[in-house]
């Protein structure tokens, strides 16, 4: 389950080139864990963009949660990121590799 709201979308539409995504582990009462998605612009001001409760953090999991972010970013003809910011999880950063791949 994913929640983008619109008003962080239209912020997200002016400042898409770097976003954070981090995620908590099991820390609310469904014990699933909860992934932030976090946008920066350039005044070093950072804003909500969305937020999912996934099942597991395993690489098909993240590519499911990427695919959602990459049609927002199709859908309102934003560049894809340039920078993504991330923790060292592997499975997060094998699904980045897939859906956000480097020209």
């Amino acid at each position: 389950m994913a929640f983008f709201h619109h008003s962080s979308i239209i912020t997200w539409k002016n400042a898409p080139e770097v976003i954070l995504i981090d995620t908590t582990h099991k820390t609310n009462r469904f014990r699933m864990p909860l992934v932030n998605i976090v946008g920066a612009n350039a005044n070093n001001k950072s804003f909500f963009i969305g937020a999912a409760l996934i099942q597991s953090e395993n690489t098909a999991t993240f590519e499911w949660l990427l695919r959602l972010v990459r049609e927002l970013y199709d859908r309102y003809g934003l560049a894809p990121p340039r920078v993504i910011i991330t923790d060292a999880d592997e499975a997060l950063a094998s699904a980045i590799r897939v859906v956000f791949p480097r020209p």
